[in-house]
């Protein structure tokens, strides 16, 4: 039997065909496995970040690459683990943190806009570009950034600006 050699324009078409690892055909039942997969991959690694830094980096990287995969927002919304952590990502962080940390205000700016902005990859991008502004480059958040997350704050979540920035508001509210 004759082996058929591949001319140059069938390697062109398979290279082509390749290119986007990112872009998978699967069947219906096979791409169901994939995304429950994918997402249980996500929760396993940042349940085993040991800092909030590594936990939210690791978190938005893997939230970035799920939208990119093109995971639907149904499977997300219905697997209860990423859920919760999606819900609860801005509390966890500001909890978790001092308030003289920058890190403590990136979790007021994701507490305040999580809700329309989750399923975003640019949501997720300027995250991580805050947080490396602070972990590699060992530097501070501007303090206009942090006066925009706070009046922000104030604007769409006064309950939470006046637990940590106007205790006299709070105490009229009670």
């Amino acid at each position: 039997m004759k082996k058929k050699k591949m001319n140059a324009p069938q390697y062109l078409k398979l290279w082509h065909s390749y290119q986007n690892p990112r872009k998978l055909n699967l069947v219906n039942q096979n791409h169901d496995i994939f995304c429950k997969k994918a997402v249980d991959n996500l929760c396993l690694k940042v349940d085993m970040c040991e800092s909030t830094e590594d936990y939210l980096m690791e978190f938005c990287e893997g939230m970035e690459e799920l939208i990119e995969l093109g995971i639907p927002k149904e499977k997300l919304l219905n697997h209860q683990l990423i859920f919760s952590k999606i819900l609860h990502l801005g509390s966890d962080i500001v909890e978790s943190s001092n308030k003289s940390r920058d890190i403590f205000y990136i979790g007021l700016f994701i507490d305040t806009k999580i809700a329309t902005c989750w399923y975003k990859k640019s949501f997720y991008r300027m995250i991580l570009n805050m947080l490396k502004l602070i972990t590699e480059k060992a530097q501070n958040l501007p303090e206009v950034m942090k006066e925009k997350i706070v009046q922000l704050l104030k604007v769409e979540n006064f309950p939470l600006y006046a637990l940590y920035f106007d205790h006299q508001a709070l105490k009229k509210a009670v």
